[in-house]
């Protein structure tokens, strides 16, 4: 199988490549792409950007020209739940909180949120597991704001009853979704999307836990498949 895994930037995703085989590096489109393999799949890791237009074009271009048969996203949110900073988000749906979903329906892949595909959710679930993670599953919703206000969380949890708030996954999700590749979005909470968010998150990257349990899961759930 090749897999694809969309990132916004390489700390949330770096250690995956120790973990990689046959390891080669370019840059396409302006797109970082670390290849190997793992597990007997071919692996295509590409740090797309943040927000939704890096995560839109990134997405369609593992499609597109790399021809990609599974998608996997994974990467650091805001927290609307009442998970341990360190929990983790496997999405059940995906949602804009800046965007009118109305008028997503209104073009492919004519829905008013987008949608994993099942067996990849069970599989990830199955890794937060084994790993000893906690996690739920819920709605994630994307917006072009990195969320650090405790009344536009509220807001933003009252229109879409989101789990958490993040930057990129519905994006990347609808472009999937909109083509008909198999998706799956993992996030992990970095901050409470709350007053102390920046610094919340800023300590997260510095210090890298975070980032270091994307890493084990996406391995793990990739060797799982």
């Amino acid at each position: 199988m090749k897999i694809s895994i969309v990132c916004a930037f390489e700390d949330e995703i770096k250690l995956l490549t120790g973990k990689m085989s046959e390891v080669k590096s370019s840059i396409i489109c302006g797109i970082p792409i670390t290849s190997g393999k793992i597990g007997g799949h071919e692996i295509n890791l590409c740090i797309g950007g943040i927000g939704k237009s890096n995560a839109a074009a990134t997405t369609q271009f593992n499609i597109s020209a790399l021809g990609c048969d599974a998608l996997l996203n994974i990467g650091l949110a805001g927290n609307c739940s009442s998970l341990p900073l360190g929990g983790a988000v496997v999405a059940s749906k995906l949602v804009y909180h800046d965007y009118n979903m109305e008028w997503a329906r209104e073009s492919a892949p004519f829905v008013t949120y987008f949608t994993p595909d099942k067996r990849l959710v069970a599989a990830a679930k199955a890794v937060l597991d084994k790993l000893g993670t906690p996690y739920i599953d819920g709605v994630v919703a994307t917006g072009e704001q990195f969320i650090q206000d405790s009344a536009v969380k509220a807001d933003i949890v009252a229109r879409t009853d989101c789990k958490c708030v993040e930057m990129e996954g519905a994006a990347f999700a609808h472009i999937a979704q909109k083509c008909g590749v198999p998706f799956a979005v993992i996030k992990v909470m970095s901050d409470n999307a709350d007053e102390a968010g920046h610094d919340d998150f800023s300590q997260t990257i510095s210090v890298g836990g975070y980032c270091d349990l994307s890493s084990r899961v996406i391995y793990e759930l990739v060797k799982s498949l």
